[in-house]
């Protein structure tokens, strides 16, 4: 990895999710760039950086941490030292308020039946033609709908899964 760094510009309050766990959203801004980005930080996941928010708090200063910011799709995502693209994505999706998890096959039905996708893949001001089959190695999707008198609106997120990557997490469930 190269030495770029990101610092902490901003935070905000504690939230619990749906398992009660603590979460804060927290403001990185790449030195390089100057590119910044939204991260959700849980506090089992991240003891550390919560650790060095909560310092922050009470008025104590910080060091950068390695690591940069890249733009899957719409989304900014702050990627850390040693942690993969894929890793920081998968760890950050839950900010793209993903729908739920369908297997390819599934996604292809939804994409004959709409007016247009984006998934993962996708450049960030353009849009997939609905007649164009999904890239296999997608892992979101949404789909565009038309919504009457000459407007189109886009959906949720779906997550891309395999069948048994699916029937896992549905026995899971």
């Amino acid at each position: 990895m190269s030495e770029r760094s990101l610092r902490v510009v901003g935070f905000g309050l504690i939230g619990v999710d749906k398992q009660n766990e603590p979460y804060r959203q927290v403001i990185f801004k790449e030195d390089d760039t100057s590119a910044s980005a939204e991260l959700l930080v849980r506090k089992k996941e991240r003891p550390l950086l919560w650790a060095d928010i909560e310092k922050l708090e009470k008025g104590g200063k910080l060091p950068p941490y390695r690591g940069y910011i890249t733009k899957l799709n719409s989304m900014d995502v702050v990627v850390f030292d040693g942690e993969s693209i894929d890793d920081a994505f998968s760890r950050q999706k839950t900010q793209l308020n993903v729908k739920s998890r369908i297997t390819y096959e599934e996604a292809e039905v939804m994409r004959e039946k709409s007016f247009g996708y984006k998934t993962n893949l996708t450049s960030d001001a353009g849009m997939e033609i609905a007649w164009r089959s999904i890239q296999p190695d997608s892992s979101i999707v949404k789909f565009r709908d038309y919504a009457g008198n000459g407007k189109f609106v886009w959906g949720n997120w779906y997550e891309i899964v395999n069948r048994e990557k699916q029937q896992v997490i549905r026995n899971m469930e």
